[in-house]
């Protein structure tokens, strides 16, 4: 930016503040479905807790996964590979059927994606059958 002064006058016209509403048991009783406040804030920390507590148990499976990954080498099996791209093949044809993007499912040889894609159903990866 330029070092460039200007001289810039302003009007307020209003100032417009939020009221919240009063934590008491009416509010809890129409925002929840608990009758008090004390109820209210109960559930909610036991939420908070149940969700940190995963979050830290992800955070440990995440850790350790990671480190499995760093210390395990092991090759992959060409049909877990190729399992795998003949599911993901599935889900996008999948996806793009709902989405009127695929205008065709033919190809050259007379199969379809459809044909070669049907060799798994819906949801389920490949050998899960």
């Amino acid at each position: 930016m330029s070092d460039d002064q200007a001289e810039v006058t302003v009007t307020v016209k209003s100032v417009k503040e939020k009221e919240l509403p009063t934590v008491d048991d009416e509010f809890a009783s129409l925002a929840s479905e608990f009758d008090t406040v004390a109820e209210l804030r109960a559930d909610l920390r036991t939420r908070l807790e149940r969700a940190k507590a995963f979050a830290q148990g992800s955070q440990a499976r995440d850790r350790l996964l990671e480190q499995l990954l760093d210390t395990v080498d092991f090759p992959l099996p060409d049909s877990a590979i190729q399992a795998e791209v003949d599911y993901r093949e599935h889900e996008i044809v999948h996806a793009l059927e709902h989405d009127d993007a695929l205008p065709s499912t033919s190809s050259s040889s007379g199969k379809g994606r459809r044909a070669r894609s049907s060799r798994t159903s819906c949801g389920n990866p490949p050998g899960s059958q």
